[in-house]
C-alpha cells in the first residue's frame, strides 16, 4: 500500500527545527558527514536532513528572485 505508515510525513519537532535552522544559518551547504552528524543529534535520517536543506535553499532562492 503506497500510504503505509512508513511513508507518511511526520512534522518536525520544535527542537529539530531549531537545530536545522541554526545549522542552515551557519552553512546552507553542509557535507554529507555533517548532515549525518546533524541527523544523529536530532534523531532524523541524514537523507531527510539533506532534503530539508535543499528545500530551504530553494525557498531562499525563490524569495530573493521575487524581490
Amino acid at each position: 500500500d503506497k500510504y503505509s505508515k512508513s511513508n507518511r510525513r511526520n512534522a518536525l519537532t520544535k527542537h529539530q527545527k531549531q537545530v536545522l535552522k541554526r545549522e542552515f544559518s551557519i552553512n546552507p551547504h553542509p557535507t554529507m558527514q555533517r548532515m549525518a552528524e546533524i541527523g544523529t543529534e536530532i534523531g532524523m535520517h541524514p537523507r531527510k536532513v539533506r532534503i530539508w536543506h535543499q528545500n530551504q535553499r530553494a525557498q531562499r532562492k525563490k524569495k530573493l528572485e521575487s524581490i
